[in-house]
């Protein structure tokens, strides 16, 4: 009998764990900014990313990397800019053209609700 509620206490808890994170989860990603704030150059870069990696375009990807380098070296983007777009950018060249393509996405989509809260 007390095996039965014990285990009717952990129920309890994990449902009620369970509605929490359904509540809370949409509330708590609409502000949690994975990318972080991107300069006007940083996300002209990643938008041009998020095409050259979609359609696969490999010579794209590398004008990218080197137009990012020089920015940065301009100190036209931030280091953190910088170093996303190099990420997205080996990702595309080591063939992952769908993750490169949804991480290029997400970094434009998180300026948006940057920009709508």
């Amino acid at each position: 009998m007390t095996d039965n509620i014990l285990n009717k206490g952990w129920l309890a808890a994990a449902l009620g764990l369970l509605a929490v994170g359904v509540i809370l989860g949409p509330i708590l990603s609409r502000h949690w900014n994975t990318y972080g704030d991107l300069s006007q150059e940083g996300y002209q870069l990643a938008s041009s990313l998020a095409a050259a990696a979609s359609t696969q375009n490999l010579e794209r990807i590398e004008k990218i990397e080197k137009l990012s380098s020089n920015l940065f070296g301009e100190q036209r983007i931030h280091d953190q800019e910088y170093r996303y777009i190099s990420q997205i950018c080996r990702m595309a060249r080591n063939g992952n053209w769908d993750k490169a393509t949804r991480e290029a996405r997400k970094m434009l989509l998180d300026q948006v609700r940057t920009t709508s809260q």
